[in-house]
């Protein structure tokens, strides 16, 4: 009965979506600026889609990127990460995993943000790093605040309010 129920699922599922039209993604880059403890700077990809439908303006879609506080030899703190953003015309939710490394020391965090949005465009976010193994680099503070820009030509044509 499972299996029956399963393969009923995936032949649904590949009939309806075989039919939709070849989806185009949008990139954006992201510049982000971050205080958690110390001000770190961070770049990301955002590879998804461009929404402007009726009173939705912004982009979603997964993140790819790095993070740095930027400070000489020892202090110096490199943090790769992946995650998924949706921000819309007034809120911004993000989820990211992150792998901080300093020196020998590694340390890796599930951060949940959610904020503000000015059209997809701007955001401000809070978001708790969630430890997930042992403690071992003290410059990081479990809270932190993020400003980021998505810039993307279409989503500033099309979807940044106008003044």
């Amino acid at each position: 009965m499972k299996i029956t129920f399963l393969s009923f699922i995936i032949i649904f599922s590949a009939s309806v979506y075989s039919q939709e039209k070849k989806k185009k993604y949008d990139f954006a880059f992201s510049p982000e600026l971050i205080s958690q403890k110390d001000l770190f700077g961070g770049a990301n990809l955002l590879i998804g889609k461009v929404v402007n439908e009726k009173m939705i303006i912004g982009m979603s879609g997964v993140r790819i990127g790095v993070e740095s506080n930027f400070k000489n030899n020892s202090d110096l703190i490199i943090a790769p990460k992946v995650g998924f953003e949706t921000s819309g015309t007034i809120l911004i939710m993000r989820f990211s995993a992150v792998n901080y490394f300093q020196n020998t020391k590694s340390e890796f965090r599930l951060l949940p943000e959610i904020g503000l949005s000015w059209g997809g465009f701007v955001n401000l976010t809070y978001g708790y790093n969630f430890r997930i193994t042992n403690k071992q680099i003290n410059d990081l503070s479990g809270h932190r605040f993020c400003l980021s820009f998505n810039l993307n030509r279409k989503l500033i044509k099309e979807g940044l309010p106008r003044m």
